[in-house]
C-alpha cells in the first residue's frame, strides 16, 4: 500500500501511523506466522523472512512517499486493506492539522489556438 504525504507535514508522526495501523490489524496473523516460519526454516533450512509489518519511505519530487507491507491471508487481502485503511484515516482525521496526503495536480487549459497570421 502506497500513501504519498506533503513535505510540510509531521512525516515522522504519519510513519507512526502507518506502523501502528499495520502492525494492529496483522498482529495476530504475524504471531502465527512467525511460529510457521521458525518450524519451516529449520526444516527446509531456507532464509528466515520477515513477517512484522514494514513502513519505508522514499523521497521523490512532489511528496514522500510511504510504503506498507504486510503480510495477510491470500483470500483476505481485500479486508485488510480495508481494515488498514480505515485505521490510517481515523488518524488522518485526528491529525489533520499536522498531517496531509500528498496529491498530484493538473493544470486544465483550453484548446490552444494556432497564431494568427
Amino acid at each position: 500500500m502506497k500513501l504519498p504525504v506533503r513535505y510540510d507535514c509531521d512525516w515522522e508522526s504519519a510513519r507512526t501511523i502507518f506502523e501502528t495501523a499495520a502492525r494492529t490489524v496483522t498482529s495476530e496473523l504475524v504471531g502465527q506466522s512467525e511460529d510457521g516460519w521458525k518450524h519451516f526454516v529449520q526444516k527446509f533450512q531456507v532464509e528466515k523472512a520477515r513477517v512484522d509489518p514494514l513502513v519505508t519511505m522514499v523521497v521523490t519530487g512532489d511528496w514522500i512517499e510511504f510504503t506498507i507491507r504486510y503480510i495477510t491471508h491470500f483470500r483476505s487481502r481485500r479486508i485488510t486493506k480495508d481494515a488498514i485503511s480505515t485505521l490510517i484515516l481515523k488518524e488522518l482525521v485526528a491529525h489533520a492539522d499536522t498531517i496531509q496526503l500528498g496529491a498530484a495536480t493538473l493544470e486544465l487549459v483550453g484548446p490552444v489556438k494556432p497564431p494568427s497570421r
